[in-house]
């Protein structure tokens, strides 16, 4: 018994030490890959694809939800789009063009005839940070389109998954995740 323990101690420390060392690489290399989306975001150059969006979850919400997303594969909490849903930043412009499931606090006509949020704009209050306890970048800017409002936040990840954040001055909050790329790489 004593045999089998002294032989079975060393090569577990062994396997320990082993994963340590994977595990300061993995975190440089997602530092690195941070450092690398940083240099995008900071030059103002990327676009970020939605790919599901997370209304806020109100009755009218709920009501939509069940007339009309029955038998879908999505539900109130969670709708997959279709490609073609964006936000793309450069230089100092940003337009979109993102789905809106949500209740509109203030309507007017411009924003009745099309749900979707869309808007040419110039960026204002651009600015970003990098996260290393919770690895990820997180940038904040403003847009607008006629007497609407909108604050972006957007959340990324090592790996381009991002989180976008997007609050309006005339509708519920809307949550959209999705990849983001530089620009040069868009297709």
């Amino acid at each position: 018994m004593k045999k089998s323990v002294l032989i079975l101690f060393p090569i577990a420390v062994f396997l320990m030490g082993c994963s340590t060392t994977k595990t300061s690489m993995d975190k440089q290399d997602q530092l690195n890959k941070l450092n690398n989306i940083s240099n995008y975001i900071e030059n103002k150059q990327f676009r970020f694809d939605a790919e599901q969006a997370f209304p806020l979850q109100t009755a009218a919400v709920s009501d939509f939800s069940n007339k009309y997303l029955n038998y879908t594969g999505n539900n109130a909490g969670r709708i997959r789009l279709e490609s073609g849903y964006f936000l793309r930043v450069e230089g100092d412009s940003t337009n979109a063009v993102l789905p809106f499931i949500g209740e509109y606090r203030a309507a007017n006509y411009n924003t009745a005839s099309n749900g979707n949020i869309s808007f040419n704009s110039t960026v204002k209050d651009y600015s970003y940070e990098v996260d290393t306890k919770k690895n990820s970048i997180q940038l904040k800017f403003a847009a607008s389109k006629g007497t609407e409002s909108f604050d972006m936040f957007l959340e990324i990840f090592p790996n381009h998954f991002s989180t976008l954040y997007v609050s309006s001055s005339n509708r519920t909050q809307i949550r959209y995740t999705g990849h983001i790329k530089p620009l040069d790489n868009e297709d």
